[in-house]
């Protein structure tokens, strides 16, 4: 005949301490694996966006000043997926419930590492400095500049165009403009969330 010597509550107190004890160690391990995936999903993301294309070989390239053969991408790709930040609460134990978990954050709601890049401006001949990654970010499809705009052609720092009153007023082509709570970054992210996911729970 079987005895017990501890009370239900007891026991209740033991398996729930066991259980922490094994969250712990599980999401502690899940941690070192999945941020290495998660940082290459978001910098794929937001690689093979729209804006990014054009930001290479565009009009954003043209409509920006964007010099010939300046590298402007790759700081942003890189920027966004060393943005990735996973991190644990460690998991505890309180009457009959456990809480703790872990938590994963890509991309700043400031997008300060990015509005930092020295290659997110260009500078006129004028010497007038034109922030276009905060204007791409987020401006949405307000005028930037009313009494300019882009004449497209073989011409200018882009090769492809030229600022020119005769097509004023200027801003962020509709097709790629954003604002701080919906733009290229927070698109690409969002079209991977599914992906990111999976990488989460095929980690634990």
């Amino acid at each position: 005949m079987l005895k017990l010597t501890q009370t239900d509550a007891q026991i209740e107190k033991q398996i729930f301490n066991a259980l922490v004890k094994e969250a712990n160690y599980t999401f502690r391990s899940a941690l070192r694996r999945m941020i290495a995936p998660i940082r290459r999903v978001a910098g794929s993301a937001v690689s093979t966006s729209p804006e990014i294309a054009s930001l290479r070989s565009g009009t954003l390239r043209t409509d920006f000043g964007i010099t010939t053969g300046i590298d402007v991408t790759s700081p942003i790709i890189e920027a966004v997926a060393n943005s990735v930040n996973v991190h644990m609460k460690p998991f505890s134990a309180s009457g009959n419930r456990i809480s703790g978990g872990i938590f994963v954050n890509i991309q700043p709601d400031s997008f300060v590492n990015l509005l930092s890049l020295p290659t997110g401006t260009t500078v006129t001949e004028k010497g007038d400095t034109l922030p276009w990654l905060d204007w791409l970010l987020n401006l949405g499809d307000s005028v930037i500049i009313a009494d300019f705009g882009v004449e497209y052609g073989s011409f200018g720092r882009s090769g492809g165009g030229r600022m020119s009153s005769k097509s004023r007023p200027f801003k962020v082509d509709s097709a790629f403009s954003g604002t701080v709570s919906n733009n290229f970054v927070t698109r690409a992210l969002a079209s991977r969330q599914k992906q990111l996911i999976d990488i989460i729970m095929r980690s634990v």
